[in-house]
Order: structure tokens, then sequence, then C-alpha cells
């Protein structure tokens, strides 16, 4: 875990810090252990054996890149293993964890999931893609996954019931192989993050700061480094 942190003038703090392979990571996020004035308190994330993570709503994420430009942040559910496609995810995700208070306001691909569900019975369905041989069945239990429209798992059959859902980018997975399914679920979902007031600041050519406490609105300082140096160079948001 890598931190860079530049102080300037008045307070001023430019903040950058890394985890493993995701570098450079910066407003609105912060990593635990950063100075207060780093990031937005609402965009935490932590490092874990060179892991970056975000935990939503008590479910844990691996990140697996961030896009400043979109707003986007790519996570993979924690219990995917790269090396182990019988691992599984740890986690449901679906639009009613994002409420009008969420720092994140939508799942891409909001209405396509992946719906893990395990099966009393075995049967032929070309829309209910067996884990073999990745996860083996026994006599009792057999695991599927299937495509699962707006999350909706109100359509299955008799003998089987969700244990999971994920998000996912895979519109239809009939005809796929469960290995295919999984490689696709490694690569991850992406939510988008709320645009704040500090992206105007960025955008003007200014950096946020978080002065005293996580409590304490943000500042702005030099806004207007792009603006022909006007006499504005340090504000509050509402001002």
């Amino acid at each position: 875990m890598i931190y860079v942190f530049a102080y300037h003038s008045k307070g001023e703090v430019q903040c950058s810090a890394s985890c493993g392979s995701l570098r450079n990571i910066s407003h609105p996020f912060r990593l635990q252990g950063d100075p207060n004035n780093c990031g937005d308190p609402n965009y935490v994330l932590s490092c874990v054996n060179n892991r970056t993570r975000l935990n939503l709503q008590s479910k844990i994420y691996h990140v697996n890149s961030i896009s400043y430009d979109n707003q986007t942040i790519r996570v993979v559910d924690s219990g995917l293993k790269s090396d182990n496609c019988s691992s599984l995810p740890l986690f449901s995700l679906t639009s009613i964890d994002f409420s009008s208070s969420s720092s994140y306001t939508s799942v891409t691909y909001s209405d396509q999931y992946i719906a893990y569900v395990n099966c009393s019975s075995t049967f032929e369905d070309s829309s209910y893609v067996s884990t073999r041989p990745c996860i083996n069945s026994t006599s009792e239990s057999f695991l599927y996954v299937l495509s699962s429209d707006r999350g909706r798992t109100s359509n299955l059959k008799e003998s089987c019931e969700p244990i999971a859902l994920v998000p996912t980018s895979l519109a239809d997975i009939q005809n796929m192989s469960y290995v295919d399914v999984w490689d696709s679920l490694l690569a991850g979902f992406e939510l988008s993050w709320r645009p704040s007031l500090c992206g105007k600041c960025e955008d003007d050519g200014g950096s946020c700061s978080y002065p005293d406490s996580y409590e304490n609105p943000f500042v702005c300082y030099n806004p207007c480094r792009r603006l022909l140096q006007s006499t504005k160079c340090k504000y509050h948001p509402s001002s």
C-alpha cells in the first residue's frame, strides 16, 4: 500500500494512494488510514493483502478498476476466486440495495443478473446452466445458474430456490458453459457514484479538502486555475 500526500499552502492537500495493482486512488475515494482531509468520507476503501476492497452495506467486494472519467468503479464479489471455479459469490446485490441515501446511484447493467439456484432434482433445460464440473452435485442438491431479468426469481422451477443474485453484463447465458459464465463474473460489474460538488471544483482546476473533520463541508482550493485567476481562488461551496 502506497500513499502520496502533497501539502500546499493554506492547508491544501493533494492525495493519492495505491493498493496492489490499483494505482492513484484519489477523490472521491480514500483508503482507510488516509489523512482526514483526503477524499470523501462517503467513499472509503480498504487495502487488505494488496487487494482494494469496497464495503457496500456490509458486503465485501474487491475493486478491479476505477474510471474517474465515467465515474464508475468495477467490483467483484470477494467470494469469487480467480484460481478456483468452484468458488461461489458470497452476496446478493439488487437495485433494492441502492436507496436515495446510498453513495452509489445504480448498478450498471441493472436489469441483468445471474441467479444461482439450488435444486432438489436434476433436469434438462437450456436456460439452466449446470455448475458442473466446477461444482459437483449431490444426490439431493443440484446447483445451476440462469439469467434473471431485473433480478426476478418468481418463475423458477418448483424444485429450485435462489441462493444468490449477481449483477452481470451478460444478457443471456443459454448455451454457455459454466466456466464462461464464471469468467464473466470474475470480470466484475460496475457501480456509478453520485456526482458531487467536488467534481465542479476539480473541473475548474481546483482540489478538494476536508480540513477539520468528516462532518464539515469540503473546501475547494484554487478553483480558478483555469479561470484566468479570478479573485475567488479559495471558496466554500455554499459561497
